[in-house]
């Protein structure tokens, strides 16, 4: 008799059990000198991310070589980066530059260093908010406004087996028409896009309320980008059903 084995992640936070592969990934972060990994949904990865961005952000890569402690950077000038304007600048000089993940140090500083001395940075354009009122609701215009987006990083495997959560698990996004994703957004979605969009209150400091428990979701669908950014298929969207 022939046996079949099911392999069953689970994630160690909440519990949630998946035999689905991709749905549950094993994340690696270290602290006070240990390593430490927890098997995690895309939601709670992405709950997790978002916790760390800022602390990731402010704080230096460690040098790999053990003993030796991390140098540290030259004095901050204060000026605040953002990562779309960043890399425009960077290929503009000849960087290469990935489209998502984090910018590489000497990347961030030589900006820092360009604007200091005077360099001319041209920041690209945001896309123009829809009017409600004029948003041409069809399959056609949806194309208008959809780029698909690069793969996240270790995610090349099973992107295109991507589902949504809710009514439609079953369906893969990839199968679905443009306005049929558009017609997935729930009212916590949309309340998303909308502070994104800048037609709803944000949280304290400019935070993203509900971005932790949407973040994967709107991602999987691309209404926003690996930077938490919405997306002109986003902005577009939130215009149909916000």
């Amino acid at each position: 008799m022939a046996t079949k084995v099911l392999i069953v992640n689970v994630d160690d936070l909440d519990g949630t059990e998946s035999a689905e592969p991709g749905i549950i990934q094993t994340i690696t972060f270290g602290l006070d000198g240990a390593s430490f990994e927890i098997d995690l949904t895309g939601e709670n990865e992405a709950e997790l991310r978002t916790l760390l961005a800022p602390y990731v952000a402010a704080g230096r890569k460690a040098q790999g070589e053990a003993g030796r402690p991390a140098q540290r950077s030259a004095a901050r000038s204060g000026i605040t980066l953002d990562t779309k304007t960043v890399r425009a600048w960077a290929r503009e000089n000849g960087y290469e530059v990935n489209d998502r993940g984090r910018i590489p140090v000497e990347i961030q500083e030589a900006y820092r260093q360009a604007v200091m001395n005077g360099s001319t940075v041209t920041t690209p354009a945001t896309p123009a908010t829809i009017s409600q009122s004029d948003v041409i609701e069809s399959e056609e215009e949806a194309a208008k406004h959809y780029e698909e987006l690069p793969v996240p990083k270790g995610r090349e495997k099973n992107w295109h087996k991507r589902e949504g959560s809710g009514c439609e698990r079953t369906a893969r996004i990839e199968e679905m028409t443009l306005l049929e994703r558009v017609h997935t957004l729930t009212d916590f979605n949309l309340n998303v896009l909308g502070q994104m969009a800048g037609d709803r209150p944000t949280g304290k400091g400019g935070k993203i309320k509900g971005l932790g428990t949407s973040g994967t979701r709107l991602r999987n669908f691309e209404f926003i980008d690996d930077d938490h950014e919405i997306t002109a298929f986003g902005r577009y969207a939130y215009a149909v059903r916000g």
